[in-house]
């Protein structure tokens, strides 16, 4: 993926979690706990201090999130997007 492709992946996220806080009778509070940060230079991004109960979402290049987590010594659980345009 392209850097752009995950800067409108991430607009998405935004935008879809934004119509979930709208709609009426649905339990929101959760999300006050996820984090979505762009990663965009794995050895200068800084990392999240741990925070109990956040859930920290990083995006970025394969290549990227590596150089993250080898610069912070952490294990990281990757999710595999492929996002399709028209």
């Amino acid at each position: 993926m392209t850097h752009a492709a995950f800067d409108c992946l991430i607009d998405k996220l935004h935008t879809l979690t934004d119509h979930y806080r709208a709609m009426k009778d649905l339990e929101t509070t959760w999300l006050a706990s996820v984090v979505m940060e762009r990663v965009r230079v794995g050895t200068n991004h800084p990392h999240a201090k741990e925070d109990n109960g956040k859930i920290h979402i990083y995006a970025g290049t394969a290549y990227q999130l590596y150089k993250f987590c080898n610069k912070n010594g952490k294990a990281m659980q990757p999710i595999a997007v492929r996002y399709l345009s028209r």
